[in-house]
């Protein structure tokens, strides 16, 4: 018959307990080591680190490579456009801010997207991320291949200001001064003025006049800007 002593069972019971907290103590601190290279081990809670220098994404590189995709493009595209004798595409659809829109529902959800940079996708391939779909023929509705092209939002903004089409000076509906009072504004500040008086007297502020006399307002207007030299902060100039 077997008897078991409590008091060697309580001391058997204690060393187990203390080497099972102590092989916890190390797998937690085994666990924390950063990983080796060549090592299995990952840190505990850690994440791969992916290469963040990665090639710029293209809009629409999906829907070139699926055909149920390019298909669905085309048809929800199709006889909503007529063509010009100007050559112009234009779109008969939805529209946002003179801008042909579409909803394709499969690809989209209900976000709407823009008919004329389809249109490149489909003649053209995935656009670029961050570039933008411009016109040729300054006609936004229009959707046909041949008078779009690929553009920075600088590129645009020039191509805009070149054609005349920016709200610049008296085209801004919020402009308070007219093209006369540009230049009056600048002979007077040229003449010895304080720029604080001409403020007053035409209803601006001292920095709007400032930006006036230099160019950087109403730029388009080159009569009488000054370069900042003299005593520029009191509003007194010499001659360029």
């Amino acid at each position: 018959m077997f008897i078991f002593d409590k008091s060697v069972g309580s001391m058997v019971k204690s060393q187990i307990n203390i080497k099972l907290i102590w092989e916890g103590i190390l797998m937690v601190i085994s666990s924390q080591v950063l990983k080796k290279k060549g090592s299995e081990t990952i840190p505990q809670g850690s994440r791969v680190q992916v290469n963040s220098k990665r090639l710029a994404p293209f809009w629409g590189d999906d829907i070139v490579q699926s055909n149920r995709k390019r298909l669905a493009v085309q048809k929800a595209m199709e006889g909503k456009y007529t063509k010009k004798e100007n050559g112009c595409w234009e779109w008969i659809g939805g529209k946002s801010h003179g801008y042909g829109t579409l909803r394709i529902h499969d690809l989209f959800g209900r976000t709407p997207v823009y008919a004329h940079r389809l249109a490149y996708l489909l003649a053209y391939g995935p656009i670029p991320q961050g570039l933008f779909v411009c016109h040729k023929c300054d006609n936004e509705p229009c959707i046909n291949p041949d008078h779009l092209f690929l553009g920075t939002q600088k590129d645009n903004l020039q191509d805009m200001a070149i054609k005349g089409r920016s709200c610049i000076g008296m085209k801004n509906g919020r402009a308070k001064v007219t093209d006369k009072d540009v230049e009056q504004i600048r002979l007077l500040v040229q003449g010895g003025i304080r720029q604080y008086r001409v403020a007053h007297k035409f209803g601006l502020s001292d920095a709007q006049i400032s930006r006036i006399v230099r160019g950087r307002r109403r730029g388009n207007l080159k009569i009488n800007i000054r370069k900042r030299h003299g005593n520029y902060k009191h509003g007194l100039y010499c001659a360029a």
